[in-house]
């Protein structure tokens, strides 16, 4: 009896907190191209084209992709109403056959080894604009499927329809979900089964 009535509680909770989550769009990254002269990293996905100003180390960091086996992370990705892109991107370096020469380089571009790996990691904030692509573009192409999630602004529609059911949400969590907790706390302390 306990195990139903906390599941119940647990399922009909927070309607008006998921009501207003962010929605997010998943992007599968094909490929990206650096341009070193203006320090300039173009991520191109199956949709759109991403410009980022990268710094001089991230550049030589992506360019050393090529060469030195990376896992990247994608997180806190965001788009905004104008289309400029915000996140964090972690490159993990996991070639295990590393020479002196490739820590010395990866060491003398930023990247650091991981306390609990010992992994060589580089960690990077991003910020840039979101672009259609038309036509083809010199770029290197991605080996896996990297996808991220990126958060997406609501639309006006989205907007108004959120405020249209919050009333309604507030009024369902008042109604069901107050009374709810009160009768299992009384099933609770008068220790029935």
């Amino acid at each position: 009896m306990y195990r139903l009535s906390i599941l119940l509680v647990l399922f009909l909770t927070g309607c008006t907190t998921a009501l207003w989550s962010p929605n997010y769009e998943q992007e599968k990254l094909t490929g990206f191209y650096i341009d070193k002269s203006r320090d300039t990293l173009l991520v191109i996905s199956e949709n759109n084209g991403y410009i980022f100003n990268v710094s001089p180390d991230t550049a030589e960091a992506l360019i050393l992709s090529r060469d030195i086996l990376f896992k990247p992370t994608f997180r806190d990705f965001k788009l905004d109403s104008k289309k400029n892109v915000t996140g964090d991107i972690t490159l993990t370096v996991i070639d295990k056959q590393l020479s002196t020469e490739d820590e010395n380089q990866l060491l003398s571009i930023g990247f650091k080894p991981n306390q609990y790996n010992n992994l060589f990691e580089y960690s990077v904030s991003l910020e840039g604009k979101r672009y259609e692509v038309e036509g083809p573009l010199p770029f290197h192409k991605l080996e896996g499927n990297f996808v991220v999630m990126i958060e997406v602004p609501d639309t006006m529609v989205d907007v108004a329809s959120k405020i249209v059911a919050t009333p309604l949400t507030i009024s369902y969590d008042a109604v069901v979900v107050v009374p709810t907790v009160f009768v299992m706390v009384l099933i609770m302390a008068s220790g029935s089964p």
